[in-house]
């Protein structure tokens, strides 16, 4: 008996009308009647909706081309070629691909197509051909009516400059929006004076209340784009394929200006003058040793290199960027203390001795290639899903999410490394051993010139001072993880292990006494990931938080007002100095059901957050027993801030099982805002060695300890073998570094 021929048939349109209309649907009933003539079975389809044929970045084809990948179908059927593509590099782009996976191509509308003849590739050519002319033909007569557009008068695009909005009409000019127009005015005046920079008046425009269509802040670039923009004077410009302002043809507008073809030209002298003034005074350089390589580990912005005379800083700027959603924005950390850890690390990136033959015996085992693989095919479907999530409306009330994570995936994806070769690693290990090896006589011009050599990105807990991860280039990552020092987290990330002496040295963190008993889980929250919690968190006589918030209300003359804490085991309860508060009663609750709706002046619930089902109600909650302007403070585990914590060294997947179950910073941090909460936030990370006796007793103890009881049984036991033979080599008394991080939240009822 032959085989059935399973057929995959793809539709796409690229204008709103037919979207709505019927083109799709007309597709492929064509395409299954030409299906059932030939008796081939349609097996799956794919559709395009509202997508141009000219961007190969479409998720229905992406779809197509990965099930092309499974072998999930033998022949791909389209309505026309068109509907494949419309550029010739992407049509043969396309069948290279399925050429290559054995795959035919059929076409409704050209049924004789056949792709194994000379005949039929000459066809191909000559239709991809004209389906190129097209496009061409098209782009050459959008420009000419563009630029006729323009001529008269009538703006191009479909979002007008802020200050304007278009009424509907595609001939009718747009219109002025009130109150922003205001801020165009003022922004243009205060520039116009020569005394404010870009910075300075969207620092003006910030201030007064104004916000871009997005609603972020006003940034410089921003401003400066805008004050560049002829369109406010009454211009409307033309861009013959260059997009700066000076390469644009203008033509008057039909429109009504804001600012006057004076005020505008004055604020063009300004900008002229500064960009050519001269410099009767070059000021020093400064050279920092992280400067465009050290990020934000919250938000995984760069941070900005500052200075003074006396002191340098590496700062948080996402608010002067325009974003609201980073704790650690306006906060700032002394260079020399991040600097100063960097150095620790590249001091001791000593290999061992037979560094080599591990590193063949580990290229031989060629794990890496399959895991470089398993992640660009992660990433390939991470975009596809988030395509298919915009299709469907997801993104449509927060696009910046979106194209966040789409601009991520696309980094991601150009920078994934080949494999390495032995001869690329022995040619890095010597840089990397002649790097240690200066690196103390080096000039710190030297010291930074030599660790871009090495190193991609380095991340920093900014308000803490403490480097988190290191992320070197490609080719040194074998060798990174030959470093004692440090601890791969994720493919080609690593995070420092201090050393009991090296983190008293760096004084990277507070430091608790070394845990050389186990505790029981009764006594301690989130056991076995936090043992004893430090004096600032609990207090001795009062808790710190309470006595703060007593304090400021006081100073405020305002009433106390109800009290309420959240208890469960081992949580630490409110502590209250009845000598010098003896009114103060703690209302206590074991559910916030039990808590009257807008009575509670201050909620405190430790270690509730991150342990509750469902995140979202207990937030609901809060917000729910609050009175206005109530305070709610807790404290709380971030298990994503700890990947250094012993537990997590010896069972890295109970590492990434935490990042799942659990919220990290920014997640805590935003959810909170969206809930109309007025958020601080602080972590506060611990150093705590930890004797390999200990640590192996609360490994043992599997069923009591919830990462470890979700771990599979082989990785389980794999972890578990390696920490019995650390301790067999060292000694149940020997200390290993450890730490933990806490976060404290306030966050005030709006």
């Amino acid at each position: 008996m032959n085989k059935t021929i399973r057929v995959a048939t793809y539709a796409r349109v690229s204008i709103d009308m037919q979207v709505k209309g019927k083109s799709i649907a007309a597709q492929q009933a064509e395409m299954r009647e030409f299906a059932a003539a030939r008796g081939w079975e349609v097996v799956v389809e794919f559709v395009d909706p509202g997508l141009s044929g000219t961007n190969m970045n479409r998720p229905g084809l992406e779809a197509v081309l990965a099930a092309a990948e499974e072998q999930a179908f033998d022949v791909l059927l389209v309505h026309e070629l068109s509907r494949l593509s419309r550029r010739i590099y992407d049509t043969f782009h396309i069948f290279d691909k399925l050429g290559k996976l054995d795959v035919g191509f059929s076409s409704v509308k050209e049924p004789n197509f056949d792709f194994s003849t000379a005949t039929g590739r000459l066809f191909l050519t000559i239709l991809a051909a004209l389906n190129q002319y097209y496009v061409d033909l098209l782009k050459m007569h959008t420009a000419k009516s563009k630029r006729e557009r323009a001529r008269e008068g009538l703006y191009n695009a479909s979002i007008t400059p802020y200050g304007y909005q278009h009424t509907g009409d595609a001939d009718t000019p747009p219109v002025i929006v009130e109150k922003e127009d205001k801020g165009i005015l003022g922004m243009f005046e205060l520039y116009g004076t020569g005394k404010y920079s870009y910075r300075e008046t969207a620092e003006w425009l910030n201030d007064a209340g104004f916000r871009t269509r997005s609603g972020r802040r006003f940034s410089k670039d921003t401003v400066a784009d805008m004050i560049r923009n002829p369109f406010y004077k009454g211009f409307v410009a033309y861009h013959r394929g260059s997009r700066a302002q000076d390469a644009a043809e203008l033509f008057p507008g039909k429109h009504e200006a804001i600012v006057s073809p004076e005020l505008w030209d004055k604020c063009r002298r300004v900008r002229e003058q500064r960009r050519g003034a001269p410099r009767t005074y070059q000021p020093k350089y400064r050279v920092y040793l992280l400067n465009g390589i050290v990020v934000c580990d919250v938000c995984g912005r760069k941070l900005r290199a500052q200075g003074t005379d006396e002191r340098s800083y590496y700062r948080e700027m996402s608010y002067q960027r325009g974003f609201l959603d980073c704790p650690s924005s306006h906060k700032g950390v002394r260079t020399e203390v991040v600097d100063g850890q960097v150095g620790a690390i590249f001091r001791c990136l000593r290999l061992p001795d037979d560094w080599q033959e591990q590193m063949e015996e580990l290229l031989e085992q060629d794990d890496d290639r399959q895991t470089l693989e398993n992640r660009h095919t992660r990433l390939i479907a991470e975009r596809r899903r988030l395509k298919e999530m915009k299709i469907r409306g997801e993104f449509d009330d927060d696009l910046d999410i979106y194209d966040r994570e789409q601009a991520r995936i696309r980094r991601e994806l150009a920078e994934l490394p080949a494999p390495t070769d032995m001869g690329s690693i022995e040619r890095a290990a010597t840089m990397l051993e002649e790097m240690a090896e200066v690196w103390d006589q080096a000039e710190l011009v030297d010291q930074r010139d030599l660790l871009r050599i090495a190193i991609r990105e380095v991340k920093v807990d900014v308000p803490q001072g403490r480097v988190v991860t290191i992320e070197p280039y490609p080719v040194f990552v074998p060798l990174f993880r030959q470093a004692p020092l440090l601890r791969e987290v994720s493919f080609g990330v690593f995070t420092p292990l201090w050393s009991p002496d090296l983190a008293e040295e760096m004084r990277v963190m507070s430091t608790l006494s070394p845990l050389t008993e186990v505790f029981d889980l009764e006594e301690t929250p989130n056991w076995p990931l936090i043992v004893g919690l430090p004096v600032e968190v609990v207090g001795k006589r009062i808790t710190p938080v309470l006595s703060d918030w007593l304090k400021e209300r006081r100073k405020e003359e305002r009433e106390i007002g109800q009290i309420a804490e959240l208890i469960h085991p081992g949580a630490p309860s409110l502590r209250v100095d009845c000598r010098k508060w003896p009114e103060i009663e703690v209302g206590q609750s074991k559910d916030l059901e039990a808590l009257p709706d807008d009575a509670i002046s201050f909620l405190w619930t430790p270690f509730a957050l991150q342990r509750a089902s469902d995140r979202a109600s207990l937030i609901e909650g809060a917000k729910r027993v609050l009175e206005g302007s109530g305070t709610w403070r807790f404290v709380d585990v971030m298990p994503t801030s700890m990947p250094g914590h012993w537990l997590y060294q010896y069972f890295p997947q109970a590492w990434e099982n935490e990042k799942r179950r659990t919220w990290d910073t920014s997640q805590m941090y935003n959810m909170l805002i969206r809930s109309s909460f007025e958020v601080e936030l602080e972590r506060r990370s611990v150093y705590q060695p930890v004797a390999l006796g200990v640590a192996l007793q609360v490994a043992r103890d599997r069923e009591r300890c919830p990462q470890l009881a979700l771990l599979p049984d082989a990785v389980y036991a794999k972890g578990l073998a390696q920490l019995e033979e650390t301790m067999e080599q060292k000694g149940e008394d020997e200390t290993i570094g450890s730490e933990f991080c806490l976060v404290e939240v306030s966050a005030v009822s709006g």
